[in-house]
């Protein structure tokens, strides 16, 4: 699997993503996507700026921009590796699917991978490994 580009390829455009970025930060998220818009005419085939194009729309409660903007990415990317199709389905402009789309779930897992255990020991203090070791020596004789 090819990995996710993050870059459009285009310095102009990622740039101006960068301050679409800046506003929905600050609260005003149609703004945002409005400039995003313009970043994606310069780089049309950028499946991971439209995805980002329909959570701005989204946040903007525009979800049928939000659901066209989900749609490309699905065009661009028929195996779903961002989940646009899960988006679809959480606004109701999709039917529920019984399963993600695989590539996104290994996308996900993928992305998830290196920081994986720091996440379950440190932030969900996951400790099964620590009490099977102790419960283990002291079993011994």
């Amino acid at each position: 699997m090819k990995p996710l580009q993050a870059s459009s390829g285009d310095l102009t455009a990622d740039r101006r993503a960068d301050f679409a970025e800046m506003l929905l930060a600050s609260g005003e998220p149609a703004q945002a996507a409005e400039l995003l818009l313009g970043a994606l005419e310069l780089a049309p085939r950028w499946a991971a700026g439209w995805f980002r194009l329909g959570e701005m729309q989204e946040a903007a409660d525009r979800l049928d921009q939000a659901a066209q903007a989900w749609v490309m990415v699905l065009k661009l990317d028929p195996a779903d590796r961002l989940g646009a199709a899960l988006k679809l389905q959480l606004i109701g402009k999709a039917p529920a699917s019984p399963a993600p789309p695989s590539a996104f779930v290994e996308t996900l897992f993928d992305h998830y991978a290196d920081s994986f255990e720091e996440s379950l020991v440190g932030k969900l203090g996951y400790r099964l490994p620590d009490f099977l070791g102790q419960a283990i020596r002291k079993a011994r004789p």
